[in-house]
Order: C-alpha cells, then sequence, then structure tokens
C-alpha cells in the first residue's frame, strides 16, 4: 500500500516511522517534493515566484504562516511540523 492511499493521520505516523524522527520543516518539504515527483517551479504558487522558492529551499528566507497554510494543503504535510524552527545559511 502506498503512503498516499493513508488517511491523513496515518500518512504522518508512516512518513515519522520511515524516517525515524521529525525532519526539520525544509527537509520534509523536499522529502514530499520527492514523492510528489514535484520541482521546484511546481511550488510557485505556494511561495510567490522561482527566486523566493528557491531562497526558501535553500534556507535563506524563512516560511511565512501563509506559505505554511499552502504547503500543509499542498504537500498533505501537518502545519505542526512545518512550523518548527530551523537553522538558515545567513
Amino acid at each position: 500500500m502506498q503512503l498516499d492511499s493513508f488517511p491523513y493521520f496515518e500518512h504522518q505516523l508512516a512518513f515519522i516511522r520511515f524516517i525515524g524522527t521529525h525532519p526539520d520543516p525544509i527537509e520534509a518539504i523536499k522529502i514530499r517534493m520527492e514523492e510528489m515527483q514535484l520541482k521546484q517551479v511546481d511550488l510557485i504558487s505556494e511561495i510567490g515566484g522561482k527566486s523566493q522558492v528557491s531562497e526558501i529551499l535553500n534556507r535563506i528566507r524563512r516560511l511565512t504562516v501563509d506559505m505554511i497554510r499552502k504547503f500543509a494543503v499542498r504537500l498533505n504535510l501537518s502545519a505542526n511540523l512545518l512550523i518548527q524552527d530551523y537553522q538558515l545559511v545567513w
């Protein structure tokens, strides 16, 4: 059975068990992008522009509350996971 066929809550539990721990928000987004075969350009509607997508995924810019809401829906990730603090490169 594929993870995508799990109900939302069970999907989150399977995801955590699979990787052994909670990833940081950016790592979680990248994992789901890979699972869903998405490219950076596919996230423009959630973030607002190609450069902003790059800055988020490269840890230069933080996720906003609006982005977190959109990612939670689009990528089927828990908002609780996405609001966790993470290190920026700057």
